[in-house]
């Protein structure tokens, strides 16, 4: 293992320190236990870092602009334009026989509105009998679409003057939390892995949401029978379970956080 003070002093310890600051592919360190131990050390030491610094309140609009950036669509590349091939009406030929059948169904029509009965039975127009219109019931009207509530944003960390771990973003258009690290989570030991928890406003038992990952940004879904409770003053839980286990109630927590509006 390297010197923290002069950096790694391997191509091993680079890929763990790389691994830590979330530089390297997701699951470069899969299958590895040592490698995953070492990248959880350099973890805590960039962390420890951080404690050095005064804390700087960010500045207004701060978590809108880093909404944005993640979730702004990226802009569609435009297509060549598509040479077409000559149209038929682009032709002298197609309009003088256009022309030329135009000429002969007016004479045509003109010779029936004079002589009805000249023609054979077979070329006289059949009249259709007087049919009443059909009678189209109206359908009724939908109602409108319940108003959708307004963005959300919370800070969730260890609290005590902690840095934040996660800028959480709720989209209620879309229905999925945005996850934002800020900060590395400590003590999570080996073969266990965070959830996320959301809190209902009323202090009712919180609802498992599903696992995340603290190294890079993604979303996480609210299921349709939770979104009620994704609004000012629900609250955000990170805690620790067993990989692969069913959980019944919230673990050890983390972090914690509370929404606002945005």
């Amino acid at each position: 293992m390297s010197n923290p003070a002069t950096g790694p002093s391997s191509e091993r310890d680079t890929l763990a320190a790389e691994i830590a600051l979330g530089l390297s592919p997701e699951g470069a360190a899969q299958g590895d236990p040592r490698l995953e131990a070492e990248a959880q050390l350099w973890a805590q030491r960039f962390a420890g870092l951080a404690d050095e610094l005064e804390p700087v309140a960010p500045p207004a609009g701060a978590f809108r602009a880093i909404e944005l950036a993640v979730i702004a669509p990226a802009t569609p590349p435009r297509r060549p334009p598509v040479e077409t091939p000559s149209r038929l009406w682009n032709r002298l030929g197609f309009w003088r026989a256009v022309s030329g059948l135009s000429v002969a169904t007016a004479c045509l029509a003109a010779f029936m509105a004079i002589y009805p009965g000249a023609l054979p039975p077979q070329l006289r127009l059949a009249t259709l009998p007087e049919t009443t219109p059909p009678v189209v019931a109206a359908t009724p009207e939908q109602p409108p679409a319940p108003p959708l509530g307004p963005r959300l944003v919370a800070a969730v960390g260890a609290g005590q003057g902690a840095p934040a771990n996660f800028v959480a973003t709720y989209d209620p258009r879309t229905q999925q939390i945005l996850l934002v690290p800020a900060a590395a989570l400590r003590d999570v030991p080996r073969g266990q892995v965070p959830e996320l928890w959301l809190v209902p406003p009323d202090g009712g038992p919180p609802v498992l949401l599903g696992t995340i990952d603290p190294s890079r940004a993604h979303t996480v879904d609210v299921p349709d029978r939770f979104v009620p409770h994704a609004q000012s003053g629900a609250g955000l839980l990170v805690t620790l379970q067993a990989r692969g286990a069913q959980p019944a109630a919230a673990g050890r927590t983390l972090a914690r956080g509370r929404f606002s509006e945005l």
